[in-house]
């Protein structure tokens, strides 16, 4: 795991910490522009045996703002690049769980998104991606619900990296523009999606 961040401007209003409770509770938070990027690989370093279980951190977020913010990723071998411009979006009534792995929201508004996907040229065998499928059942993975979804005015490009699309219809480069929608519920858990 590598992650950087570099912030341009940052504004946190009526902020509680409480050590003793593990809580975090924020009712105001907002960042306007930055770059963040995250690489996830195989995890390398060992994790120090302390004897202690890691605190239980509950995190409360009353509304997020965010605009103009590009953020990138990589995570070999299942995403050679993703790359995404967010131009406006709010969050607002946020819980991040620790103790349950749980992040429930109730809603995400996100308006001027531009995005760029791609996969390797070489990607994870069937059978390599069941017995991750397999795995993800046992490895306490998080899980995710948000109540409403808004996505306005956005574009999005999902193909193989460095695919030059043919003619017509070509499922290894979608490219998209103009979207907006809104749903009534999200589910993510693992490899997960359930839509309504």
């Amino acid at each position: 795991l590598y992650l950087t961040a570099q912030v341009e401007q940052a504004c946190v209003s009526s902020a509680t910490l409480d050590l003793a409770s593990a809580l975090i509770d924020v009712d105001e938070v907002s960042l306007d522009g930055g770059r963040v990027h995250l690489a996830l690989g195989e995890d390398t370093v060992a994790t120090p045996d302390s004897g202690e279980e890691a605190a239980k951190w509950l995190i409360k977020v009353s509304e997020a703002n965010v605009a103009n913010v590009d953020y990138s990723m990589t995570m070999l071998p299942i995403i050679e690049s993703l790359h995404a411009h967010v131009g406006d979006a709010m969050v607002c009534g946020a819980i991040v769980d620790m103790t349950r792995s749980h992040i429930g929201v109730e809603s995400v508004a996100v308006d001027s998104v531009s995005a760029r996907y791609f996969t390797p040229r070489e990607v994870v065998g069937y059978e390599d991606a069941e017995a991750n499928e397999a795995n993800e059942a046992d490895s306490g993975q998080w899980t995710i619900e948000v109540a409403k979804v808004q996505l306005h005015n956005s574009d999005a490009v999902y193909a193989m990296a460095e695919y030059e699309p043919g003619e017509g219809l070509d499922l290894d480069y979608l490219n998209a523009t103009n979207i907006s929608f809104a749903v009534d519920s999200f589910f993510n858990r693992g490899s997960e999606i359930r839509v309504p």
